[in-house]
């Protein structure tokens, strides 16, 4: 069973993780959780009002559990943590300040060195993560993942539009320039491959208004790109 966006129900007050204290949302939501991830019987309560609901016994005993999550500033709590494990020599730990920590945080560099001290830092309750041993962490896509993402693939986006294009007789063309700005701007959004599909069908939107009975072909090109989505290339140069 996969349980996507754990880190939405991280508690407030990381410090204090694993204290008790009413945290709805965070803490008490993991508390609930944990019945289910140790294993065991549990009483799961299902639909009705005013207390007409049924009460239904699962057995989790033989379910795996994946829990994933973006976790998003994680890469600052391991880098608070190994800058405080930096000895220099003399006895004394070197901890650098804030923003000097800040300029050299990478998210790349940094996620291979995840321990579930990160996590618990990060508000995620010691008795969950001692129920979930493993921690897979994954790599931010970079840009050239994303321009793979577009082209290679069976049912790439690009391939997918073409195809679209090709219902009104007409070829569609997207040059490696044009490929290469879609990725750059789906990157600087932080969103992941999300952003591509919702890019490139805009463009398309565009062209296919534009195509009339003697079209026989329309390119997309990096300008299209750089006019449709001025306002937030911009505001990612700032």
């Amino acid at each position: 069973m996969y349980i996507d966006e754990i880190d939405k129900i991280a508690a407030r007050d990381p410090e204090n993780a694993g204290t008790q204290g009413s945290d709805i949302g965070g803490r008490d939501v993991q508390y609930e959780l944990l019945k289910l991830v140790e294993g065991g019987k549990v009483a799961i309560k299902t639909g009705g009002m005013l207390g007409q609901g049924s009460t239904v016994e699962i057995d989790t005993t033989n379910i795996l559990f994946i829990c994933g999550g973006a976790f998003t500033g994680i890469e600052k709590k391991i880098a608070e943590r190994l800058n405080k494990s930096i000895d220099n020599g003399f006895g004394f730990t070197n901890v650098k300040s804030e923003n000097e920590i800040q300029d050299e945080i990478t998210y790349n560099g940094l996620i291979d060195n995840i321990l579930p001290e990160d996590l618990s830092n990060f508000g995620i309750i010691p008795e969950l993560l001692g129920r979930l041993p493993v921690i897979c962490p994954l790599k931010e896509l970079s840009i050239e993942d994303l321009e793979n993402i577009l082209t290679e693939p069976k049912h790439a986006i690009f391939k997918q539009l073409k195809e679209l294009v090709s219902m009104y007789g007409v070829e569609l063309e997207f040059d490696n320039d044009t490929i290469h700005t879609i990725a750059k701007l789906a990157y600087e959004r932080k969103t992941g491959a999300r952003a591509l599909r919702s890019v490139c069908e805009a463009l398309v939107d565009d062209k296919i208004f534009e195509i009339t009975p003697k079209t026989k072909k329309i390119k997309i090109t990096k300008e299209d790109v750089e006019k449709k989505f001025e306002y937030y290339l911009k505001k990612e140069e700032e």
